[in-house]
């Protein structure tokens, strides 16, 4: 899914997105469906965060703009863990990692994604269960026969 089929998706659930100077300290905001937007933003940035935004508007069930409450933290976490699953669903993920893919830059390219939204994904792929730990570690690194079999933690370049 890209930029511009996230807006119609928007228009459908009558979610007005509006654009907005970025002040610094919030690039978005979903409340009352509407999200507010930085237009200071690169277009893999703004598919990133638009979807995480329209992910905030299917799964909170209350405002949970106060991140200073744990349970809003959650909220916030449900919100991401669906732009992954729209913006890289896992079985595309893994036909690109098996076609070849084998750096984090590569995968965004292909996605048109961050690089950082692509590592977070990964990592929820992996903690989820949904990739093995060799999968990640070889789309991971650029050597595929170096890989750190004891990793504690996935390391993604």
């Amino acid at each position: 899914m890209n930029y511009s089929m996230l807006q119609v998706l928007a228009e459908k659930q009558k979610v007005a997105i509006h654009p907005y100077k970025y002040d610094g300290n919030l690039q978005a905001m979903y409340m009352d469906n509407h999200i507010f937007l930085s237009d200071d933003l690169s277009d893999s940035e703004k598919t990133c965060i638009l979807a995480e935004e329209l992910g905030h508007h299917f799964t909170a069930d209350r405002n949970c703009l106060d991140q200073n409450e744990a349970e809003n933290l959650f909220c916030e976490w449900k919100g991401r863990i669906w732009s992954y699953e729209v913006l890289l669903p896992v079985g595309q993920l893994k036909a690109v990692m098996q076609a070849g893919l084998e750096k984090v830059s590569e995968i965004a390219a292909f996605f048109k994604l961050t690089k950082e939204f692509v590592k977070d994904a990964l990592q929820y792929y992996f903690y989820s269960g949904q990739l093995k730990e060799n999968a990640l570690t070889e789309a991971a690194t650029s050597d595929k026969g170096k890989n750190d079999k004891n990793l504690a933690q996935p390391n993604y370049k």
